[in-house]
């Protein structure tokens, strides 16, 4: 009898200690997926607002080159010198604006929300 019963508890006590180290490794898991998540959720707010200078920035850029290339179209076709002269002004104003967004592009300046865009 005593040797069934000592089987029994060591079987017992065999799933139960195995059961803790289940237990406790899930445990651990969690914590540490919950400590990788937090860091992974910073990492995308960081990406997210740095991200959004540079297409910001971007989409100026691509907006100055289209409005030049408009202004080099209407250079090419105004006969006027009083209209060549105007548009030699807004390309000018337009290069000007060019190069400083591409300064800022690269340099990857945040605040690149000043308003300033070419004249019309």
């Amino acid at each position: 009898m005593q040797i069934s019963t000592m089987k029994q508890t060591s079987i017992r006590r065999l799933i139960i200690g195995s059961f803790a180290v289940v237990l406790a490794t899930m445990l651990a898991m969690g914590i540490i997926a919950y400590l990788r998540i937090g860091e992974i959720k910073q990492q995308a707010r960081l990406v997210e607002t740095d991200t959004t200078a540079n297409l910001h920035s971007a989409a100026e850029l691509a907006i100055a080159w289209g409005q030049r290339y408009s202004l080099l179209q209407s250079h090419i076709l105004l006969e006027g010198q009083d209209s060549l002269r105007s548009v030699e002004e807004r390309l000018q104003a337009g290069q000007a604006t060019i190069q400083r967004l591409s300064k800022l592009q690269e340099a990857g300046h945040q605040d690149v929300t000043d308003g300033a865009t070419l004249p019309s």
